[in-house]
């Protein structure tokens, strides 16, 4: 996996604030996004692990560049810049008049066929975090990952956060997985999913309709 170093980061005297948030913060320049996070932030596991496994390929996340580290730590990593969709609370017009619905179900598929493989899937599938580059769909949110255990369990894998503050997630702990997911699959690819997505079962049963598009 290529790496780009901290002490770059730093160097580069184009960098703009794009948000801060706790442990984490995004700048970007004219070309590149950078998620940045503190030293050994809980979830600062997650997106490393996803290359590893190969959750994340060049279908899911073809804006990736690369991980931004310091001695062998994991500090964040860089997007290339898109066409940004919108915010968490947007609609999908923007993707649908700028996408193809070949491209749309295509993306879909591998995104819920890693899923099923993996065992996890995004948290948060909204326009936030989403981009089109180079004419393809990809997702820019990459530690917004989390497993079936987590979200239909409560219990994290090893790659994911192990002791939360369990005040700042959703209850139930699928509510915005499904809520996001749901949405997605109704606007972008015609799929309506009248359940909540609260159980593996449920989640096959969603898999399974998008196989068969």
């Amino acid at each position: 996996m290529k790496e780009t170093s901290y002490a770059d980061f730093g160097n580069n005297k184009n960098l703009r604030v794009h948000h801060q948030k706790r442990e984490r913060a995004v700048f970007y320049d004219d070309d590149f996004y950078y998620k940045l996070w503190v030293p050994n932030w809980e979830h600062s596991k997650v997106v490393r692990n996803a290359f590893k496994v190969g959750y994340y390929d060049s279908n899911i996340v073809p804006a990736f560049d690369s991980m931004i580290t310091s001695d062998n730590i994991d500090l964040g990593y860089k997007i290339r810049r898109g066409k940004v969709i919108g915010g968490s609370q947007s609609s999908w017009k923007t993707l649908i008049d700028n996408s193809s619905q070949e491209q749309r179900i295509e993306f879909t598929k591998h995104v819920l066929n890693k899923s099923m493989q993996h065992r996890c899937i995004v948290s948060d599938m909204c326009p936030a975090n989403v981009i089109l580059w180079n004419g393809k769909l990809s997702l820019i949110d990459l530690e917004g990952l989390a497993s079936f255990d987590w979200f239909f369990s409560g219990h994290p894998e090893k790659w994911e956060a192990q002791n939360r503050n369990l005040k700042k997630y959703p209850t139930p702990l699928w509510r915005d997985m499904s809520k996001y997911l749901r949405a997605f699959l109704e606007e972008c690819v015609n799929i309506k999913y009248d359940k909540d997505i609260n159980s593996i079962k449920n989640f096959l049963e969603v898999h399974t309709m998008i196989s068969n598009l």
